[in-house]
């Protein structure tokens, strides 16, 4: 029976199919029109077997694996052109794949879950810089379900069906793997922030880092103080930068509200809410507007306010955090995925 892609979105939540094949044998039943299905899985079943490395993540069992079917994976892929390396889509496909979790939305209780992937380091070090465990998504359960996964756009779980050795969960957009922060940034429009973290001499530094949140604020948010950071020393600038960086990695899911994070600036910042998500420092509450965007060193939240900012900072007390050794190739690698998937290939995606 064909079942179309509006049916899915209403049912396949609640009554995910249950086969007795395994992945594999899935991907190759869906992988040619014809299947019975308003999808085909072709191009990310031919990925898979052209990579044992992540063919065997996959066959592991308990795993869970999000399938990109083929009207996405073509144009995600196509746009990367020479960035779409064997070492980046193995990346990539190593953060469709989730180890030793079974993710099945219609059986989970949480609304927000925060999964992790087998994207990591070192094998992929020069596209995660995690202190450890895997690089994140963010499962938003609905009808449909939706993955935060760092781009603007989130994908939708079309379908989930029941392996013998695991689950595949059919999704409408490739996930790409998450760059560094000045690349994230000028993805989420953040230009401003983009443009100070140069004028501090900071790009490389941030991008480096590893197990952090940063809180970028919105170009109106910086537009809104132009006359007084006009004023600001560099050095200035830079402390000011560094205390919207927590020295620990935030998502929406493990948020202690009220709770103090130190800063690489100093002073400390609050995150509250999971609705309405905040952020405060030195008074000053700002509004996340886009929340849970994974970057390959941890987590970013784009804000509608500049903390901080109140008054003139005194000189940093503390020395420029150290990045990661590799944040030289992983700077310039965002950048050339970001430049190459250009805003014509995230409007294709988003929803």
């Amino acid at each position: 029976m064909k079942v179309s892609v509006s049916a899915i979105g209403a049912f396949a939540l609640l009554t995910p199919l249950v086969s007795g094949q395994t992945i594999m044998d899935i991907f190759n039943t869906y992988s040619h029109v014809g299947s019975g299905k308003s999808y085909t899985l072709a191009n990310i079943t031919d990925a898979l077997k052209a990579d044992p490395a992540a063919l065997a993540l996959v066959n592991q069992g308990g795993s869970t694996f999000f399938a990109p079917i083929d009207s996405s994976y073509i144009p995600a892929v196509g746009g990367l052109g020479a960035a779409a390396t064997p070492n980046y889509l193995h990346a990539a496909l190593s953060y469709h794949t989730l180890l030793s979790q079974l993710y099945n939305p219609g059986g989970s209780a949480q609304a927000y879950a925060l999964l992790e992937t087998a994207l990591k380091a070192p094998i992929s070090s020069q596209y995660v810089n995690l202190p450890n465990g895997g690089q994140k998504i963010v499962a938003l359960k609905g009808q449909p379900t939706k993955l935060k996964y760092g781009q603007p756009s989130q994908a939708v779980i079309l379908e989930t069906i029941v392996a013998s050795n695991g689950i595949v969960n059919v999704i409408d957009q490739f996930l790409l793997v998450p760059p560094a922060v000045s690349a994230s940034a000028s993805t989420f429009g953040a230009t401003q922030f983009v443009k100070y973290l140069g004028q501090a001499n900071m790009t490389s530094m941030v991008d480096g880092l590893s197990g952090v949140t940063v809180l970028v604020p919105q170009d109106n948010a910086f537009q809104a103080i132009a006359s007084t950071l006009a004023g600001y020393s560099t050095q200035q600038l830079q402390t000011l930068l560094q205390s919207h960086i927590i020295k620990q990695t935030v998502f929406s899911t493990n948020i202690v509200g009220g709770a103090a994070l130190t800063t690489f600036g100093g002073p400390s910042v609050s995150l509250s809410g999971t609705g309405g998500l905040t952020a405060t420092g030195d008074n000053v509450t700002a509004t996340v507007v886009n929340s849970d965007v994974t970057v390959a060193g941890g987590a970013m939240h784009v804000i509608d306010t500049v903390l901080f900012a109140t008054a003139a900072p005194s000189a940093p007390a503390t020395t420029n955090p150290t990045p990661n050794a590799n944040d030289a190739s992983r700077l310039s690698i965002s950048r050339a995925v970001v430049s190459l998937v250009g805003a014509a290939v995230i409007a294709a995606l988003a929803l």
